[in-house]
């Protein structure tokens, strides 16, 4: 007598799977947030599970564990050296825009997992990143030798005194002064540069 077998999926393997990119970031999500939080912003994202429901916590939760990722654990991002856009922005003393804005420039290294994630950034990048701004003000705008910080500008004695010019009396004399004064007005600090540059 011929018997059927029935093969018995293991656990996990079933024809109702999530996809691997929403997978790799769940993964990567896990270690930045909490379930509550991933679920929110994968429905926000138009993401759904393998049977095409919306995420919920329970489901972050269950898919977490049948994959074999951790929950997120308050303070391990701090031991990973890494920080938020808010924290970047407190240690750099200006706003999270500012910061941001860094970060689209490529002055300072940042990744985020997908759009409405949370930006991380490496404490190491982010001290390095200070320090190129810190030189940057003090120093030459560009790597050419030639160019001169406004301090290399100033003469040893300090600057000159400026001295009035002396115009003839009349009509010319007055039209003359009058040019100057509007050329000093809008190029007033000309005089304090060195021609020579």
């Amino acid at each position: 007598m011929a018997t059927d077998t029935v093969r018995k999926h293991h656990t996990g393997n079933h024809r109702w799977t999530t996809d691997a990119e929403t997978g790799a970031l769940i993964a990567e999500l896990a270690r930045l947030m909490r379930d509550r939080s991933i679920a929110s912003l994968l429905s926000r994202l138009g993401k759904t599970t393998g049977k095409g429901n919306p995420w919920t916590e329970a489901r972050v939760r269950s898919y977490r564990t049948s994959h074999g990722i951790a929950v997120y654990r308050e303070g391990e991002r701090e031991e990973r050296g890494e920080l938020t856009l808010q924290e970047a922005a407190e240690r750099l003393e200006v706003s999270k825009m500012t910061v941001l804005c860094e970060i689209r420039r490529g002055v300072i290294p940042a990744r985020q997992a997908c759009k409405g994630a949370p930006w991380v950034i490496a404490i190491r990048d982010l001290e390095r990143a200070q320090l190129a701004r810190t030189g940057a003000r003090q120093g030459a705008v560009t790597a050419d030798p030639r160019q001169k910080t406004l301090a290399d500008r100033v003469p040893a004695g300090g600057v000159r005194a400026w001295r009035p010019l002396r115009y003839p009396a009349g009509r010319a004399g007055a039209a003359q002064a009058a040019t100057a004064g509007s050329l000093t007005a809008r190029l007033s600090l000309t005089g304090a540069m060195d021609s020579s540059v």
